[in-house]
């Protein structure tokens, strides 16, 4: 039986679910200089899901690493991809330098809290005493952030920092093998809209036969599978609950690993995909047509669902409904610490997908 710790109305939603754990307290925002603002607290705790060879399990990290630092933007250069923060006081390079996906042993990103970018992520690709350099691209609604935004900076975890840099970590083991197709593999979905397989040979992680890859990260906004050939393996993610809704790019013509974001457990319709403003989502009565969410299920295999706008219905005040087949009216869960694949077909246009928290910090 599942055991939960609570401080407050935050883990209400989170008691519904059975089959994770979520331990939580309260760490209070440090608050120093002028360079910081007043933001709510960051709320910590643990969300564990186990995996049970022999499987493919589409995963994600629903909780950050606490913020390093919380700020104000006192000049933003969206030119030379810049943000500035007086008397900020880090050391060069504090959050990280070099290839943010392959070199960069220290990745961290910038989450903006308030202003008209606000939920919206940026990779750090350097910093001076003062100011953060931003991966250029992408940047997606980098030009709207503004003087006076808040933000706070994390730490993201790479593949040899989550899962250890020989396949062990926390007591928690890997299978490690210089065979790809021995050791378990951790897929991530590139830009190419394909997955790409890591795996571990007890030395360091590896992508083919050769290319290092401990420091592939693993972005809060992208879900990973985890391949497992043998046994069985806890996933556990500890860290700080969000404090801001948060916004998640799915361009259009594209094949993107979506992330349960919060420590909480969702829904397709949840999710709102079917709701967004300008109906950027293409629904059609032709699954293959369609934008598609696919689910992965404890079949070991991938559930499709597609918005029918002619059946079943209404769904969020639409007409039609969420189809899975033949079979209309489908509202399937995303359980706290997946994630689901989203496959747009080039229909609609880019989404920027908006979510509210779904709990109260008060």
């Amino acid at each position: 039986m599942t055991t939960y710790a609570t401080l407050g109305a935050l883990l209400r939603p989170i008691l519904m679910r059975r089959t994770y754990a979520f331990f939580i307290v309260t760490v209070l925002a440090v608050i120093g200089s002028d360079a910081f603002a007043q933001v709510a607290s960051n709320p910590v705790g643990f969300v564990t899901t186990a995996v049970a060879a022999p499987t493919t399990k589409a995963l994600a990290l629903p909780l950050d690493n606490l913020p390093e630092f919380t700020g104000v933007v006192s000049v933003i250069n969206t030119g030379a991809s810049t943000i500035q923060t007086t008397n900020a006081g880090w050391t060069a390079n504090q959050f990280g330098a070099g290839n943010f996906n392959s070199t960069n042993s220290n990745p961290h990103i910038i989450r903006m809290l308030s202003g008209a970018s606000k939920g919206r992520q940026y990779r750090i690709n350097g910093n001076t005493t003062d100011t953060l350099t931003i991966v250029s691209s992408p940047a997606t609604g980098f030009s709207s952030v503004a003087n006076g935004d808040q933000y706070e900076i994390h730490k993201v975890e790479t593949l040899a920092s989550f899962f250890g840099a020989n396949g062990t970590i926390n007591g928690q083991s890997l299978i490690t093998n210089s065979d790809a197709n021995v050791a378990d593999n951790v897929l991530i979905r590139g830009a190419n809209n394909a997955w790409t397989a890591f795996y571990n040979d007890g030395n360091q992680w590896l992508r083919g036969a050769s290319t290092a890859s401990n420091n592939i990260v693993l972005l809060p906004e992208q879900g990973f599978l985890l391949v497992k050939r043998t046994g069985s393996y806890n996933v556990t993610v500890t860290g700080a609950v969000p404090i801001t809704s948060l916004v998640t790019d799915l361009p259009a013509n594209s094949s993107v690993s979506l992330a349960n974001r919060f420590p909480v457990a969702t829904t397709l319709v949840g999710l709102g995909l079917d709701n967004l403003p300008g109906q950027p989502w293409f629904k059609s009565s032709d699954a293959n047509a369609a934008d598609n969410v696919l689910i992965r299920g404890a079949n070991n295999a991938w559930a499709t669902f597609y918005y029918d706008p002619n059946l079943g219905g209404p769904t969020n005040g639409n007409p039609g409904s969420w189809v899975r087949g033949q079979s209309a009216n489908q509202n399937p869960s995303i359980a706290v610490g997946t994630s689901v694949l989203i496959v747009r077909h080039g229909q609609g246009t880019d989404i920027a997908l908006n979510q509210a928290l779904p709990y109260s910090l008060q």
